[in-house]
């Protein structure tokens, strides 16, 4: 492909080729025709003055010829007169001035016939006299030679004028040819410098026009056109190289369009508050929370500076002002917690976390301040801080209650031995009492092991609505009295979570309600709902909401933010007790199974208790695992393992157990517990009482192994802990779990089960 530099150099050398040949071929011709022709024109003139000067010679010889007749003095006239005729004469036969060749030889015969008879006349002066002289002048050279030159000279006259003449014509014709040479040069030129005029207006003027257009276009933002190349020159690879410049341009127009609709859009849906500053202070954009912490000054805040955009902030203690300053001199991040904003015309204090850091807009340092309400961080570490709390008061209420059901368990088994063993005994009395007083230990031990339980009861599928009608219809009339009772329940509500817990929860929260309304009021139950959208962008969530709100006192702000802690309890008044309890087993229990609790309350407007907990879209309850269908070799008098570390509670089960005929062998450790069974010499165990913690690891791994390896052995789990959550060998294959302190009657009921069973 020939390059447009070259197709210019060729073309310019073909002008430069064609300008100095033709001009020179002109010159040449030019030259040529016209100095022949003038050439000719000039010597035919010159021929024929010279016959003119020739004939004036002649009569002035003939005249000098009289003259020397009548004075010796004209001699000297005469010879000059003589050269003069001759030399014209001689000129006159030169061969190329004359075209006859008859009249050349004519011409030089009369002049050596003048000549001679000059010389003759002259001689007849001398010697003869005048009069012979005259004779002879008259009769020879006046009379015949003289008049013969005449005649011949005249003759070659005509015939020189034609000559002149011809030339003379040939001279116009030359320029006239001149000028048809002049007009075709013009008019080769006027062809070439229009074929170079088209050769550069589509080498070199359209392709630019084109990507002068492209440039226009491109620049107005029509990034979409392309130029059409004229060829594949230098112009033509700038067309190209322009039309992939645009392609890259539209593309990265196109990323940088949604990169700004992405980000705008972000902008636009930030939950927290935002304000771009310049250096000097003046907001650049802005965009408003959710909780509205710029108030409607935002909308018009653009342009202005912040404390005329915001004029409340200047009674508080952000000082953005001289945040900004700050930030835009030194580029430092800088950040401020639980600082002071007054927001709106009447200046609502609000507290804020503030970060503010450097930015480029446009090539100035800029500043950005993101505002957030500080009220969510507050509830959350305040939420924090009660789980921590509750966390720490549950393990420390987990282990008493651990130790505290091993020490009821034994008391419970030694006291059950002894009242079934001598019930006519005059001690029986005292004997119930004290069994009494150890169960009311026992409950006040599984209320602090609901506290401190780190994972879930049984839990199953059940509806919230079923369960209100229940707790209700079960309350005596006078519970109710004085109080209106409105219930809005929706029946296909349904959550997964241990009954007994959610009764327990209910139940509580009704309680509560009713002893904050001492003289009556209005005690609402709402079971419903709602979809919680994530506004982090995750997907939205369902939750089943039970409301329990009343009319009562309310609850003052210091005792609403430790209402959930163990051990808190505002019921201080005649008539009202309490343990502190009730609400942080409430807590427990909904954060057990997922959910959380919310209380709005002011003091004498009553109080809201809202339960969140995950809805389940499951109609029906789970289906019971099936146990397995093979049978053990339990029988009764048969060899029981006993595995607990409370010495007090292997002495009363092995008391209770050898009493119902059963051998019993005992160990205190899963290391002991071990050995037993593995010794090969005695009888081998067919069922296995086991404590779920000991000191060298957990007693369920202990029973999954077992039961892994010996598909004919039952086992029956105790424990002082509420119960975890089970493998599903556990939970398929084991006989019982009991829950210390446990009466000797369930005891008896587990092995009579496995007896009956099985298992």
């Amino acid at each position: 492909m020939m390059t447009l530099r070259r197709k210019l150099i060729l073309l310019l050398a073909a002008f430069a080729v064609f300008v100095v040949g033709v001009t020179g071929a002109t010159i040449y011709a030019i030259h040529l025709y016209i100095n022949d022709a003038t050439q000719r024109f000039e010597r035919w003139t010159t021929e024929a003055s010279r016959t003119d000067r020739l004939l004036t010679s002649l009569n002035e010889y003939v005249a000098a010829l009289q003259d020397r007749l009548t004075s010796a003095g004209a001699e000297a006239r005469l010879a000059a007169s003589q050269s003069v005729l001759l030399d014209q004469l001689e000129s006159a036969l030169i061969p190329e001035a004359s075209g006859d060749a008859r009249s050349r030889e004519d011409l030089r015969v009369l002049g050596r016939r003048l000549r001679e008879e000059t010389r003759e006349y002259l001689t007849l002066i001398a010697s003869d006299g005048p009069e012979a002289a005259r004779r002879f002048f008259d009769d020879r050279i006046h009379a015949q030679t003289v008049p013969l030159m005449r005649r011949e000279l005249m003759r070659t006259r005509p015939q020189l004028e034609a000559w002149r003449q011809e030339s003379a014509m040939q001279l116009v014709r030359t320029g006239e040819r001149v000028l048809l040479l002049a007009a075709g040069v013009a008019v080769t030129a006027a062809v070439m410098l229009l074929l170079g005029a088209h050769l550069i207006g589509r080498w070199l003027i359209l392709p630019i026009a084109d990507l002068h257009h492209a440039t226009e276009q491109f620049r107005s933002g029509r990034l979409d056109y392309r130029v059409r190349p004229r060829g594949g020159d230098e112009l033509g690879q700038l067309a190209a190289a322009l039309n992939t410049m645009a392609g890259s341009l539209a593309e990265a127009d196109r990323v940088l369009q949604a990169s700004e609709r992405k980000y705008r859009a972000l902008f636009e849906n930030l939950r927290d508050a935002l304000v771009l500053c310049d250096a000097d202070g003046r907001v650049v954009e802005c965009h408003d929370s959710d909780t509205l912490l710029l108030s409607a000054e935002a909308a018009t805040a653009r342009g202005r500076a912040l404390t005329e955009a915001f004029p409340a902030w200047a009674s508080g203690d952000l000082n953005a002002e001289r945040l900004v300053r700050d930030v835009t001199h030194d580029g430092i991040r800088r950040r401020r917690s639980d600082a002071v904003l007054l927001r709106g015309e009447d200046g609502v204090p609000c507290v804020v976390d503030v970060v503010a850091f450097p930015i480029e807009i446009g090539g100035r340092r800029c500043a950005a301040l993101v505002l957030r309400d500080a009220r969510e961080r507050r509830a959350l570490e305040e939420r924090v801080r009660r789980a921590e709390t509750m966390e720490a008061l549950g393990r420390f209420a987990g282990g008493i209650a651990h130790d505290f059901n091993n020490l009821l368990t034994g008391a419970v088994a030694s006291l059950g031995l002894i009242q079934t063993r001598d019930e006519a005994n005059k001690q029986t009395e005292r004997l119930n009492a004290a069994l009494a007083a150890c169960w009311q230990a026992a409950g006040l031990s599984r209320r602090l092991l609901h506290l401190a339980r780190g994972g879930r009861g049984h839990a199953q599928v059940l509806r919230p609505a079923e369960l209100v009608e229940t707790i209700l219809a079960s309350q005596e009339e006078a519970f109710f009295s004085g109080v209106s009772v409105e219930k809005r329940l929706d029946p296909a509500v349904a959550i997964r979570m241990d009954p007994d817990e959610l009764t327990q929860v209910i139940l509580n929260l009704i309680t509560n309600a009713k002893e904050a309304m001492p003289d009556g009021g209005r005690l609402a139950i709402v079971v419903d709902r709602e979809r919680e959208v994530d506004e982090a962008g995750g997907d939205a969530r369902d939750w089943a909401c039970i409301r329990v709100r009343d009319s009562g006192t309310g609850i003052a702000p210091e005792a609403r933010r430790r209402i959930f802690e163990p051990f808190y309890t505002t019921k201080h008044q005649p008539g009202r007790h309490g343990t502190g309890l009730g609400l942080s087993i409430v807590y427990a229990a909904v954060a057990s199974a997922g959910g959380r609790i919310d209380v709005e309350s002011e003091p004498g407007q009553g109080a809201e208790f809202l339960i969140r907990l995950p809805l389940c879209q499951e109609e029906r309850p789970e289906a019971t695992q099936q146990r397995r269908t093979g049978r053990s070799d339990f029988k009764p008098g048969g060899l029981v393992l006993l595995v607990d570390d409370d010495a007090d509670v292997r002495g009363a089960c092995a008391d209770a157990l050898q009493s119902w005929g059963f051998k019993v062998r005992t160990a205190a450790s899963i290391a002991e517990a071990r050995r037993c069974f593995a010794d090969a010499s005695g009888e081998r165990p067919t069922l296995a009482l086991i404590d779920a913690a000991l000191p060298d690891g957990a007693g369920t791994d202990l029973a999954e192994a077992w039961l892994r390896e010996d598909s004919r052995l039952a086992i029956i789990m105790m424990s002082g802990y509420a119960r975890q959550a089970d493998s599903e060998v556990l939970t398929t294959r084991l006989a019982a779990w009991l829950e210390k302190p446990f009466p000797l009657e369930a005891l008896a009921a587990a092995l009579d089960r496995c007896r009956r069973e099985g298992v």
